[in-house]
């Protein structure tokens, strides 16, 4: 099974009841932050994005922005074994892609990041409308290092943030103080 999107909402509870050590033996992976747009555009079946919470405590204390924030998604920037490109973690349209997005204006097979060491790569595979790093469109074929805190687009209507999982702990750790 691919990587499956998780809410921003799940990990409010993980942040304030891990230390960062836990969070990070717990989640290794980098991740995926959506900053701007929907993750469906299938018109067949109705979907509807309902906040979810571990603790009816925790909700109560969340601002309308804190919830209206929770909806967002995350990705795991990690390898699911779907397709035969196994140095590749791939990003497209296409449901044997590691990270599927959902969008027409993706290519069925759009991008793909490369892990060597602790580096992470984003390569843009050819795609029909361009991928993005800090706003610069990516020549096809040719990867560029991703740092943490990266601006990723692989589509007009998505916006990603690429975190590492101790800078992720910490930005969700301030956004709680922040918007409470």
């Amino acid at each position: 099974m691919h990587t499956e999107p998780s809410f921003l909402s799940d990990y409010f509870l993980l942040v304030t009841s891990l230390t960062k050590e836990e969070f990070l033996k717990a989640f290794p992976d980098p991740v995926l932050l959506q900053n701007k747009g929907l993750l469906d555009e299938s018109h067949q079946t109705a979907h509807f994005t309902t906040l979810r919470f571990k603790s009816n405590d925790l909700s109560d204390k969340l601002s309308p922005e804190l919830r209206e924030r929770g909806k967002f998604r995350v990705f795991k920037v990690k390898k699911a074994n779907l397709n035969a490109f196994m140095d590749m973690i791939t990003i497209g349209r296409a449901s044997n892609n590691d990270i599927s997005l959902p969008f027409s204006s993706i290519s069925k097979f759009h991008a793909y990041f490369k892990v060597d060491g602790d580096a992470y790569t984003l390569t843009d595979a050819s795609s029909t409308n361009g991928t993005f790093l800090n706003n610069s469109q990516l020549e096809p074929d040719k990867p560029l290092k991703v740092n943490d805190g990266a601006d990723v687009s692989v589509s007009p209507k998505t916006d990603f943030t690429f975190y590492r999982p101790g800078t992720f702990y910490d930005w969700v750790k301030k956004l709680l103080v922040r918007l409470r």
